[in-house]
């Protein structure tokens, strides 16, 4: 089984840029006591939340973005491709058999009208394109026309085009998920402990040493810690200033809920 260093460390879960101060100022006590073997784990962990930092960045930018939702436009297209398939349905069980409503419900939807509506946006958007070039096809023109169904399919091909382009917009706005920026901070929280744990150990016989060089990292560790007597989110600091992001502390629950609540409804409607 393995244990993370954060089951074997008594500190508190630092955001980025509280662990990127503290790092920073145990770099320079690290410089201060001789012990340039520090530096590269230091450094990396640094490397690290600062990405991390760019990545959530990333993630609200995208969350900010007001585009009309995907999942509202494809609710458009399938309510008209259950019409198309209901009156197929209708048209096939009254022509005999081989009926051209019968061919074009098998070439529609291959597998079911339930499969093709619960693929995901991707797959749908192709699978609706290749449904509209079926009925927009000169092959069954006529029989389509004469039974109805040019307005449905002039419909249809205009949900679609919305749909299709919402998701495009969606896509290309679209940042990082909740889960990728929550792996990242954890392998923050891992670097950040690993130079913990080789302070300590380069400076086992010398606590005086220790006990200077982890002081930035403690501040934080007691900083956190009066947060959670007030039951309070910890609000993070600007990395480089050491300064409250006030800003933060108003949007990061209101955002990771919003993250998190996009991906529990999206796992419903079989899109993920």
């Amino acid at each position: 089984m393995l244990l993370p260093l954060t089951s074997l460390f008594g500190l508190y879960i630092l955001t980025p840029g509280r662990r990127i101060y503290a790092l920073s100022r145990v770099r320079e006590q690290a410089e201060a006591h001789d012990a340039p073997g520090l530096f590269e784990a230091i450094d990396a962990a640094i490397a690290h939340d600062r990405g991390v930092l760019e990545l959530d960045a990333k993630r609200r930018s995208a969350q900010k973005a007001k585009l009309p939702r995907v999942r509202d436009t494809d609710i458009v297209v399938d309510r008209k491709l259950s019409i198309i398939h209901s009156l197929l349905t209708h048209f096939a069980s009254e022509e005999p058999a081989p009926s051209t409503a019968a061919a074009l419900l098998s070439a529609l939807f291959p597998v079911s009208l339930s499969h093709h509506l619960r693929l995901p946006f991707v797959d749908q958007s192709a699978a609706n394109e290749r449904a509209l070039e079926l009925l927009e096809a000169e092959t069954h023109e006529k029989w389509l026309q004469s039974h109805g169904f040019g307005p449905l399919i002039a419909g249809l091909r205009e949900a679609h085009n919305i749909f299709k382009a919402t998701l495009l917009a969606r896509d290309a706005a679209s940042g990082p998920s909740w889960d990728e920026v929550r792996d990242a901070r954890e392998r923050g929280q891992e670097l950040y402990l690993q130079v913990v744990a080789k302070v300590i150990s380069r400076f086992a016989a010398t606590p005086e040493q220790r006990t200077a060089v982890l002081a930035p990292i403690w501040d934080q560790n007691l900083a956190i810690q009066a947060y959670r007597r007030q039951r309070r989110t910890p609000v993070d600091i600007d990395p480089d200033s050491g300064e409250l992001l006030l800003e933060d502390a108003e949007t990061e629950a209101e955002a990771e809920a919003e993250a998190e609540a996009e991906a529990e409804a999206e796992a419903e409607q079989g899109v993920l």
